[in-house]
């Protein structure tokens, strides 16, 4: 194991202004380098208190689906779906560390810091059980680190990281927490549908139909941000099939989806019929390995999580968004049910306002509503008001 120590920033400031409040705020970070089942070596930062009583109550953090580095950095202007630059491990590891907690975070298989050497083959030729063994490894790594206390320990896995985690503490067997946020239970055909053509429904029919006569017109794709709606995610990745154009000007509606001609969608019998169809392509896809290589196909390999974590023996925190759209509230809810039918150790906590990565969701309209946070994946960092409420359960449970 490699390591290079590393005095934060903040660690820096608070030595120069040392208010009680501020030594509290010290934290220091190592990165470290651990060896796969098959001979890979990734790397990741481990965050500790830089003063108290060591060694410290501690957790693994594992990511969500794609190419993702140790800080979970998230980038996506074109589509609007994050405020700038979001890093959500490394504020979130960060946050723990000054309040008590070691943490790891790592690069995935195939992922570098700041993406800057990433080798995506890497990750499109593993499969999920790869990624499993991959954050055993990291959780044993943590575990011998010497700020990590490994009779606390707990592990967190965010949405594609709700499949690993339990998969990872079954393994470990010495984990005294498991924590899934935007969790996933159904199988994985469930979600891709929901992500390719529920939401798309949901949107169409309690958004852009401004009227709910159950037909879009160009005027109500206009009035929700003046660019056809251009500007919506769910709009924008159906403009092909959606719209004639000449260069970015929405023209009209495309002769193969608005099949008589009128200039309105038919909600029911001509834009459904269309969105099952990219919905069945992209299954498809996935299945084939045509989307995401072997790292796709291997999704519909493991069993559905309502099966897995169940069999987990130790405390399990829930944490939804309720605007979720990425893994819907739903998924947490059919948790909620199997584990009070095996009796199992567990709590929930549910936010009512936040979406996917437990932040508030951009509103991509003119007009304020509830229903425009249907256009939204809210990728964004966690407020402390919510990390806070979190650690209150997680800190209860490695006492």
């Amino acid at each position: 194991m490699r390591k290079a120590r590393v005095l934060s920033l903040l660690a820096a400031i608070a030595v120069m202004a040392p208010a009680p409040s501020a030594l509290a705020a010290r934290f220091e970070e190592e990165v470290i380098s651990f060896s796969t089942h098959d001979g890979l070596e990734l790397e990741g930062i481990v965050s500790f208190p830089a003063a108290g009583s060591s060694p410290f109550p501690a957790m693994l953090l594992i990511h969500g689906s794609g190419l993702h580095d140790a800080d979970l950095t998230i980038d996506l202007p074109d589509y609007g779906i994050t405020n700038g630059k979001q890093r959500l491990f490394r504020i979130l590891a960060r946050f723990l560390s000054r309040r008590g907690m070691t943490v790891l975070r790592y690069n995935k298989r195939g992922a570098s810091f700041e993406h800057e050497n990433d080798q995506p083959d890497l990750l499109i030729n593993s499969t999920l059980k790869d990624l499993v063994r991959d954050a055993e490894s990291a959780y044993q790594a943590l575990a011998s680190h010497p700020m990590a206390d490994h009779t606390r320990m707990a592990v967190y896995g965010h949405s594609e990281g709700s499949i690993v985690a339990p998969r990872v503490v079954r393994r470990v067997g010495n984990a005294g927490l498991l924590v899934l946020v935007g969790s996933v239970s159904s199988k994985f055909e469930f979600i891709l549908r929901f992500q390719s053509f529920e939401i798309h429904r949901m949107f169409f029919e309690l958004a852009a139909d401004a009227n709910g006569d159950g037909v879009v017109t160009l005027e109500e794709l206009d009035r929700l941000d003046g660019n056809s709606g251009l500007g919506s995610v769910w709009v924008g990745n159906l403009a092909p099939v959606l719209f004639t154009q000449q260069g970015t000007t929405v023209i009209g509606f495309s002769p193969d989806i608005d099949r008589d001609g009128d200039g309105r969608l038919q909600i029911s019998d001509e834009l459904l019929p269309v969105l099952e169809v990219i919905s069945q392509n992209n299954l498809d896809a996935w299945r084939s390995g045509a989307a995401a290589g072997r790292y796709g196909q291997s999704f519909f390999e493991m069993k559905p999580n309502h099966r897995v974590v169940p069999k987990v023996r130790i405390p399990i925190l829930l944490c939804q968004g309720e605007l979720d759209v990425q893994t819907p509230l739903t998924e947490t809810l059919d948790l909620i049910t199997v584990l009070e039918e095996k009796n199992r150790d567990y709590e929930a906590l549910l936010f009512p306002k936040l979406g996917h990565s437990l932040s508030k969701p951009n509103n991509f309209f003119k007009e304020d509503g509830g229903l425009t946070m249907l256009d939204n994946p809210t990728l964004n960092v966690m407020k402390k008001k919510t990390m806070k409420r979190i650690l209150k359960r997680i800190k209860a449970h490695l006492r």
